[in-house]
């Protein structure tokens, strides 16, 4: 790798710039440099030149979330225009220490008269909490601040209409310049503190902002509540909290990691919260020491029967504390004087879908902060083994669509939760007007107040029209509904099931020279899961014809649904020999790792993309492209490994998971086969040479989605970005 430019660096001194993204491509090329989202190349003549945005600026904030490295493109490919966005730009000693003062203190106190404000310029520099009409950040450089506004002053009208939490986006858009608003602010203002260290070494944060963006977890058996995650951009990192800290004071009382939650979560803004910041690498050690190897009560335990339960939160604090119990992210305490306890929740429950993302271990808790109330939530909760049988929160329409049918919105939420990336029904609660108006899985949204709407425009649509109920919206659903059938059992012993939706949710593998196609990997609340599939199975069957390892994949990508498999239940395989004879078997030339490599970029359109991944050598590698599917015509080839899924680095271990996840369109990255010349002609070179099995890979960088050469030409199907490589 090559040192970076010194745009590129990490500016001594740098201040937040706050712009709206009125329309795509918006041209402004991203890659990550120094593990940061930086802005690489601006296009003249698009908006990003005109706003004024410059080389080595880094992305902070898409549409009202945070984002890092790793999830910076997912966001900025699913955001839909007008959205904000936050950059950090480089800046004067001055500059900084004045626009953290003016951005991070937040007006409170009695609201004072309305006041009117004509605004003249765009970017106005007005940042609006998102889900509210309140001002969460105004920037000292931009007009706003100028004129009086600062964080905590709330808009009431826009161009002398009245505006709310939903409205005032579109009307603050649309509005031609120069036109009025009007504000109302707090009469009082309280900064920020700095932290303050106590002579009982203590040091104490004052709390002005929620979500803080701060994690805490603690062994089942230790008294210590120690911070394990400090999100990137939220207050507790920029007040100076660090994984390590020990909690043991909110607002003003002592707690301990059993109690800690439930007096952050019902203290009232603004309070101070205290740590002991010594031992702090000791605390981490003890913690993952210790984790899931002490004995956990039989009620954090899986349960031997679960149901989905889904409930919408209306606000937070939610009041449901979750730590990782199990390798899941598990509810160990609720709240009572808050929403979780209404709703339901209890000590054991497992977080499967926030905001209409399936959550892990891994990313539960920046969804959860960054999620925006109302969202949807799915827990999977102990049930009987008659209600696990007859479970149908998941029921899914299918077959053809049916005739356009119209229903009339009369009250919010309505309980429709889109799947991501679409306008899909993905969910549908039993307890809200969409599920009694007849709305389930499956269906599409066509139209909302006589307006036609895809998946990039009914959000919009639906939140404007949200501010005058009723309205009317219409509808098509499929015309054959059934829930997943119960799985049958031949009188040949196979057990065949029918596949209603696709992802499926189960990976199959063998071992190099074995025709078994195994189950290794089910995914909770996947419909795999949910029809019972168990890892160790034998996929012998797919749509009524026999498969084996060679030809499973192909069969089971080109089955129109629905359509049936068929499993041998009997085999006993033991999954774990399986993988060791794998590792130790010959490995095709093919699925041999290459001394030379190069990167390359596609984008998945659409799926199924027709692209078969095993592991061999311990990395995702494709086996097989099938023809007819756009991995195939994409050049994709056999032996080329898997990178990253989404702008995610990917490995062994995870690929599967985000694979499954990703919604199209995301970006594809892969490692493909390369002569030395090839990779020592590109600026990022590799090479796998190591005789002991020991390789490094540089991280991969992630370019912006405005690019219009994302795909590989039909020219040259395997050509790569020129790209600056950087040091690992």
């Amino acid at each position: 790798g090559s040192d970076l430019a010194d745009e590129l660096k990490d500016p001594e001194f740098s201040k937040e710039a706050a712009f709206i993204v009125q329309s795509k491509p918006f041209g402004m090329q991203v890659q990550i440099r120094a593990g940061k989202p930086k802005v690489v190349r601006v296009v003249d003549g698009l908006p990003a030149a005109a706003l004024g945005i410059k080389r080595g600026d880094s992305v902070w904030e898409v549409g009202g979330m945070r984002v890092t490295s790793d999830n910076w493109f997912e966001t900025w490919q699913q955001a839909v225009p007008p959205f904000g966005l936050k950059l950090r730009v480089a800046a004067t000693k001055e500059e900084a220490e004045g626009t953290n003062a003016g951005t991070d203190g937040e007006l409170t106190g009695q609201m004072g008269e309305l006041f009117t404000v004509v605004v003249d310029h765009k970017p106005f520099g007005m940042q609006m909490r998102v889900g509210s009409r309140k001002v969460s950040n105004a920037p000292r450089d931009l007009p706003a601040f100028g004129k009086g506004i600062r964080a905590g002053c709330e808009l009431l009208e826009v161009d002398k209409k009245p505006v709310d939490s939903i409205t005032w986006l579109e009307a603050f858009s649309s509005a031609s310049l120069p036109f009025p608003i009007g504000v109302q602010c707090p009469t009082t203002s309280e900064a920020v503190t700095k932290p303050e260290l106590g002579q009982d070494g203590v040091l104490r944060i004052r709390v002005v902002k929620a979500p803080f963006g701060m994690n805490v977890e603690n062994s089942p058996k230790s008294p210590k509540g120690v911070v394990t995650k400090v999100l990137p951009g939220f207050p507790a990192e920029l007040a100076g909290v660090q994984p390590g800290f020990q909690i043991v004071e909110v607002d003003g009382h002592e707690v301990t990691a059993q109690t800690w939650y439930s007096e952050f979560a019902q203290a009232k803004i603004p309070f101070t919260v205290g740590f002991r910041t010594s031992d702090a690498a000791e605390n981490i050690k003890i913690l993952e020491d210790t984790q899931g190897k002490e004995q956990e009560d039989e009620v954090l335990k899986d349960a031997a029967y679960t149901k989905l339960l889904a409930v919408v939160v209306q606000q937070k604090p939610f009041g449901m504390e979750v730590q990782i119990r199990g390798g899941k992210p598990r509810v160990v305490r609720v709240v009572d004087s808050l929403p979780a306890a209404a709703a339901g929740i209890q000590r054991g429950d497992v977080v499967e879908e926030v905001g209409g993302m399936k959550v892990t271990a891994n990313n539960w808790f920046e969804v959860w902060q960054q999620s925006v109330a109302p969202f949807g939530l799915k827990l999977r909760v102990r049930s009987t083994k008659e209600e696990a049988g007859t479970e149908t929160d998941d029921e899914l329409f299918t077959g053809p669509l049916g005739e356009p049918q119209k229903f009339t919105v009369k009250e919010s939420p309505f309980g429709m939760g889109m799947t991501p990336g679409s306008n899909k029904v993905g969910t549908v609660p039993r307890d809200y007007p969409a599920y009694l108006a007849g709305i389930r899985p499956g269906c599409e949204l066509v139209d909302v107040k006589g307006q036609n709407v895809n998946a990039g425009t009914w959000l919009a649509a639906f939140t404007a029209a949200a501010a005058s109920l009723p309205f009317d919206i219409t509808v098509r659903c499929p015309t054959k509904a059934s829930a997943a059938a119960k799985p049958e059992r031949g009188a040949d012993g196979i057990l065949r099931l029918r596949v209603a939706e696709k992802p499926f949710g189960m990976n199959v593998e063998n071992s190099p020279k074995s025709k078994t196609a195994v189950v290794t990997k089910v995914l909770l609340g996947f419909p795999a899961e949910l029809a019972g599939v168990v890892a160790g199975y034998q996929l012998v069957e797919v749509a009524g014809q026999v498969v084996d390892a060679q030809t499973w994949y192909e069969k089971f990508a080109k089955a129109e649904l629905p359509f049936t498999i068929g499993f041998n239940t009997s085999s006993n395989i033991d999954i774990g020999a399986m993988k060791q004879e794998s590792e130790a078997a010959d490995v095709d030339p093919e699925l041999k790792d290459p001394e030379f490599t190069k990167q390359r970029d596609v984008v998945v359109q659409t799926k199924p993309f027709g692209m078969q991944v095993q592991i061999r050598e311990g990395k995702p590698k494709v086996v097989r492209a099938v023809e007819g599917f756009p991995a195939s015509s994409l050049g994709i080839r056999r032996g080329d490994i898997v990178a990253a899924v989404g702008g995610i680095k990917v490995t062994a271990d995870n690929w599967f998971e985000v694979w499954q996840q990703a919604v199209p369109p995301f970006g594809l990255q892969l490692l493909v086969r390369a002569t030395q010349e090839e990779a020592q002609g590109s600026p990022d070179k590799r090479r796998l040479a190591s005789s002991q099995g020991q390789r490094r890979f540089r991280k991969p960088d992630t370019d912006d989605a405005d690019r219009p050469d994302r795909t590989a030409t039909a020219a040259d199907p395997r050509i790569a970005w020129s790209r600056q490589s950087s040091k690992v």
